[in-house]
């Protein structure tokens, strides 16, 4: 008898460890995959980041830099809302190379990790 509440036990703790959250992940992912809209600025699941030039039902096309690349909508892993657009920055990279300040600190964002944190 023990054995089986044990067996139980064993088996409740695994479906709230590992499936559930398992499920709330992919829940999410297919959320994100159906919100995708032309002129998203994207991430793949490969890293290439891009901004949506057109979509389908299976399909996304991305431009990146001068190229367009053709992915399932699955490789798409996350939206991104806050480039900074160099062009329109304040301080241009060589700015920051002889001021010896990161991009981060130029742009006043500090949740990313430092150079000396990593």
């Amino acid at each position: 008898m023990i054995s089986i509440v044990l067996l139980v036990v064993m088996l409740a703790a695994t479906w709230l460890l590992i499936v559930r959250p398992q499920q709330a992940r992919v829940k999410r992912h297919a959320a994100l995959v159906a919100s995708i809209q032309e002129g998203d600025r994207v991430v793949t699941s490969a890293g290439i980041i891009g901004i949506v030039v057109q979509i389908d039902d299976e399909q996304v096309l991305i431009e990146s830099g001068d190229a367009e690349l053709c992915f399932v909508r699955a490789a798409i892993s996350a939206k991104i809302d806050h480039l900074i657009d160099l062009d329109q920055a304040e301080l241009s990279i060589d700015d920051l190379i002889d001021e010896d300040m990161t991009l981060d600190e130029a742009t006043g964002d500090d949740t990313a990790i430092r150079d000396e944190d990593r």
